[in-house]
């Protein structure tokens, strides 16, 4: 069996040390990264109640209160912004879990909704159809309230463009949307990102391209 000799348990701990020594420069780096400035830092709060109040108000997103919020500054890559949401209809039942808002549609005639004895629930082929249609109904006012959920964020982008002046033309504002669990059924989809470079946010703030080009520009990432 061969055996390390004194010589390359040298080396070795010289590469360890060496190892070491480069992790320790690494995390002083990152220890002595400037903190955002100040002017940044009123940027992003300001960034932060804008949102806030957006989702407050909106008739699409349901959130559980003000402060859902939170924007931080990642330099080199840009703005990120966070909140929790569910959807909302005309008729839902919303309640506050670990995972976020549950989105239920309610309908004394729905079979989907039913507690009672076996003797409700009625499997014949007319019933199937009926709560086949209900389902298709309901997840065509899920996609109807998101779609409308998506243009108030591109919205915020088109009314505050000059959000973030102490931000690099080559970074970006993106939102993340951490969306309940429970909203889409059919659909495998728990995030939503949508994401603005700041050289197009401050050239349509300019008027150097119009609204249908600047919406063009934002990426759209679901998943």
């Amino acid at each position: 069996m061969q055996s390390f000799t004194p010589r390359r348990w040298t080396l070795f701990g010289g590469i360890a040390l060496l190892a070491a020594a480069a992790m320790v420069v690494t995390s002083l780096q990152v220890a002595q990264a400037d903190p955002p400035t100040k002017k940044l830092q009123r940027e992003l709060r300001l960034f932060e109640r804008i949102m806030d109040d957006m989702l407050i108000d909106s008739p699409y997103w349901l959130v559980p209160g003000r402060e859902n919020t939170r924007a931080y500054h990642v330099p080199g890559h840009g703005v990120l912004v966070t909140f929790q949401a569910s959807l909302v209809s005309e008729r839902w039942n919303g309640n506050w879990s670990g995972n976020g808002f549950s989105l239920r549609f309610w309908d004394r005639d729905d079979d989907d909704y039913y507690w009672d004895d076996d003797d409700d629930w009625d499997d014949d082929e007319r019933d199937k159809d009926r709560r086949k249609s209900r389902r298709e109904r309901r997840s065509t006012r899920v996609d109807r309230l998101y779609d409308r959920g998506k243009e108030e964020i591109a919205d915020i982008f088109l009314d505050f463009p000059d959000s973030f002046d102490s931000v690099s033309d080559n970074e970006w504002v993106k939102v993340v949307v951490y969306l309940d669990s429970d909203v889409f059924y059919d659909q495998d989809i728990r995030r939503l990102e949508m994401s603005a470079r700041v050289s197009d946010l401050k050239a349509y703030d300019a008027d150097r391209i119009d609204e249908s080009a600047f919406i063009d520009k934002i990426v759209v990432e679901e998943y």
